[in-house]
């Protein structure tokens, strides 16, 4: 959790990205989000899933090169698919999210993967992080700068 405050506040672009997604889809009302908005809020899937594969002590796994363009930075974009299902184009209207499964060649593994993989793995993190998307707390005051 920490390491997702700490990047939404060192990537402010992608912090209002995510609060613009979750005003939209949650409403601006402060309530928290609910497991039932979680599929209305790609952009969110994919902060986190972007917070986990460099948060996760596996690092050289998540870092490599080979399978991740630009691996030390921070774009949640990675994880949203510009094709729908059917081979449409809809990055801007309704982006495909990828899965938490490790099923890319196992590059990404914040949840393990199998049998054994984490079963909260879709809810926790995503229903707690929307609920600081929602919060205006996180962002840097004027005058401060980044890390």
């Amino acid at each position: 959790m920490q390491s997702a405050i700490t990047e939404l506040i060192q990537n402010p672009s992608v912090f209002t990205k995510l609060r613009e997604e979750i005003h939209l889809n949650v409403g601006s009302d402060n309530r928290p989000a609910k497991e039932s908005d979680v599929p209305n809020l790609p952009f969110l899937q994919a902060v986190v899933k972007e917070t986990l594969r460099i948060l996760i002590n596996a690092y050289a796994i998540m870092r490599d090169s080979n399978p991740w363009d630009k691996p030390d930075e921070f774009m949640p974009e990675r994880f949203l698919s510009a094709k729908s299902p059917d081979g449409v184009d809809n990055i801007d209207q309704h982006p495909t999210v990828l899965d938490f499964k490790g099923d890319q060649d196992f590059h990404y593994l914040p949840f393990g993967s199998g049998r054994r993989a984490c079963v909260g793995a879709s809810h926790g993190l995503v229903v707690t992080l929307s609920t600081i998307g929602i919060n205006d707390s996180a962002m840097l005051r004027p005058g401060i700068e980044r890390c």
